[in-house]
């Protein structure tokens, strides 16, 4: 009986030190993580005694926070805007860790009947077709209008094109503003009042990587961690894939995702580099910095320029530089 009442005392005295060490976490996040977080999030704070203050944004409005100064401990957003922000020493390299992917879906309002989207000509007629059509202007957005180009039906169905500044594509279709929605399946899975047609035909589906960092200036580096580690951990993994995304790594990657991913970030500033020498006209230069990645050309499964790894967007940009 002693035993067991000092193992309860040591035990007491353990949550009591956690709970006067706890920290307010404070997390910027894409939506599509902030469903995970609010699902995960309270155990997360009931185990370690800290405090999470989420907020659910695109990269736009973040940017225009922390211009204004305002602090962040954790940044989760597109891939491309957590390489962004390591650029800008704002998010610190080695803390740059994927966590789940989504492709992207069509959407309509709960009840309405759901056009054939089965074959790419059978999308184009859906988007043809449709009254109205929304989609993001950042991230998943950015693919489907250049998709719509691509396609040849930009102009065609431009006139019925609604682009929000807020990440409210869904709730746009399910306010019956908006006919069909196209964006991340998550999004569309975790709104109600919608339902997923279904994800774009393979020949044309991207998929968007959401990715997390730490400021470079927190205050709570040791919480951030245990955070990203829940998110990257098999808590999480099931909330990620009831959600209809799948998990970056896998359950339990732990420290060989770290790693990994703080390679892809290192390679990720250097191809941020070779973007800006794309930009400048200067295509020589930016092979040089292509060619010192090694890279190895495109990987099974990105499909038609969504979401590319280091690899991919290395080989499309030298391509690019070439011509």
């Amino acid at each position: 009986m002693s035993r067991i009442l000092a193992a309860a005392a040591g035990a007491a005295l353990l949550f009591a030190h956690s709970i006067a060490n706890a920290a307010e976490v404070k997390v910027w996040t894409a939506r599509a993580i902030a469903t995970v977080l609010a699902e995960v999030g309270p155990e997360f704070e009931r185990k370690t005694g800290n405090r999470l203050d989420i907020t659910s944004d695109l990269p736009t409005g973040f940017a225009s926070r922390v211009e204004a100064g305002e602090p962040f401990d954790l940044f989760i957003s597109t891939s491309a805007a957590v390489d962004e922000w390591i650029a800008a020493n704002r998010v610190a390299a080695d803390t740059r860790t994927d966590i789940a992917r989504s492709g992207i879906g069509v959407a309509v309002r709960a009840g309405a009947s759901k056009p054939d989207i089965s074959s790419v000509d059978a999308f184009k007629r859906a988007l043809l077709d449709a009254k109205s059509i929304a989609f993001l202007r950042v991230g998943s957005g950015l693919y489907v209008a250049d998709l719509l180009e691509q396609l040849g039906i930009a102009q065609a169905v431009s006139s019925k094109v609604t682009r929000p500044d807020s990440d409210a594509v869904a709730q746009l279709v399910a306010s019956g503003e908006v006919e069909l929605g196209l964006v991340v399946i998550t999004q569309i899975l975790t709104t109600p009042g919608v339902e997923l047609v279904g994800p774009l035909p393979p020949e044309i589906q991207s998929t968007i990587m959401f990715t997390a960092g730490a400021s470079t200036s927190t205050r709570a580096p040791d919480a951030v961690r245990q955070l990203i580690d829940v998110l990257i951990g098999p808590t999480a993994a099931p909330v990620i894939r009831a959600q209809g995304m799948e998990p970056a790594h896998g359950a339990g990657a732990g420290e060989d995702s770290r790693e990994e991913a703080a390679g892809e970030g290192r390679r990720s500033s250097m191809l941020l580099d070779a973007e800006t020498e794309l930009d400048q006209k200067r295509p020589e230069d930016a092979i040089d910095l292509l060619d010192d990645l090694h890279f190895s050309g495109p990987q099974a499964g990105d499909l038609n320029g969504g979401f590319m790894n280091s690899d991919t967007r290395a080989f499309a940009w030298k391509q690019s530089a070439l011509n």
